[in-house]
Formats: structure tokens, sequence, C-alpha cells
């Protein structure tokens, strides 16, 4: 008796958990696609440029802001072999003045400065919050294996659960009944 009261305590924690992670990469995947109050954005970073200050599969959270400063970091569009990057780098000096500003950047572990001038205006935002490790997640649910492994598989046990839960009081319900209408 002891071991399947064990056995029910291990299934329940784990369910929780389960749900508990579902939820979470729900709450990460419609802040990173729904615009929010606060134009809050938010970036995997999938390099080391910027260690140790934030690390290799962390998930930025940036906001746009007016103006920037040096020692700000910011997320911005990197052109790079003509597919847009979105990369996180300090902003280490700024040229110009007036409307437009261009913003000399570089990685935190790199030795040099980045070799182009960023324009304001391909800054996305300052970096508000780094979440570690959640970049991973978000990076490989957009890939389809896995979009099913992290969401849909553990999505499907949760409602399968649910409806045995649901069909287990039914069936007691209707056992119910039919002992009151006998009786």
């Amino acid at each position: 008796m002891k071991k399947f009261a064990i056995l029910r305590f291990l299934a329940k924690s784990i369910e929780a958990i389960v749900i508990i992670f579902v939820l979470s990469i729900g709450f990460v995947l419609l802040f990173s696609l729904l615009p929010f109050e606060g134009n809050y954005k938010t970036f995997a970073v999938m390099s080391g440029s910027m260690r140790p200050t934030i690390d290799v599969g962390s998930l930025v959270f940036a906001r746009e802001q007016k103006t920037y400063q040096i020692n700000d970091i910011v997320s911005f569009d990197s052109d790079q072999s003509s597919k847009t990057q979105i990369v996180t780098h300090r902003i280490v000096e700024i040229v110009g003045d007036g409307p437009l500003f261009l913003f000399k950047t570089k990685g935190d572990a790199n030795d040099y400065a980045d070799g182009i001038l960023i324009p304001s205006s391909a800054v996305r935002g300052r970096v508000v919050f780094v979440a570690p490790k959640i970049g991973y997640v978000l990076g490989a649910t957009k890939t389809l294996p896995g979009l099913i492994i992290i969401i849909i598989i553990p999505s499907t046990i949760i409602v399968y659960e649910e409806m045995k839960k649901i069909h287990s009081k039914v069936k007691k319900a209707v056992a119910s009944g039919r002992k009151r209408r006998s009786a």
C-alpha cells in the first residue's frame, strides 16, 4: 500500500512539473510573439560573444528606448550575408548627433569592437532582463521536431490525463445515480 502511495505521489509530481513546464514555455512563446505595452521583445542569444554577462542559450528581453547610452546592452538587426540576424552587444561608442545616431558595439567576450556601425533605426531595444537557458527552448520550438517534443506531446499528455479524470468522475456519477434509483 505504501508503494502505491509513493508511486502516486511521483506521478502527481511529474504531472505538476510537466504542467509548469508547458505553461512556462507557453508564456515565453506568447510574450515573444505578441506586442505588449512598453514594446518588449525577446531574442535568443546563440553565440558566446557576450559571455560572461549573457550566456549562450539565454533569452533576453529588450525594450525600446528613446535614447541609448554607452554601456547599454542592446539587441539590433545585423545584415550578415543578406540574412538579417538579431545581435545582442554592448554600446561602446556613439557616433553622430541629431536624428541619426550610429552605435559602435562590441561583445563582452570579443577583443575588438564590431566592424560596422549600427544605425539607431536598427536597434530593437535595450536588454532589461536575461533568462538563462530559455533561449534554447524557444529556438527549439521554432522547429517542427522541437514543437512536437516540447509543446504538442506534453500538451497531449495533460489533455489525456484530464480526460481520464473527467471520464472517471462521470462514471462514478452514473454509478451513484443508478444506486439511488434502485434503492
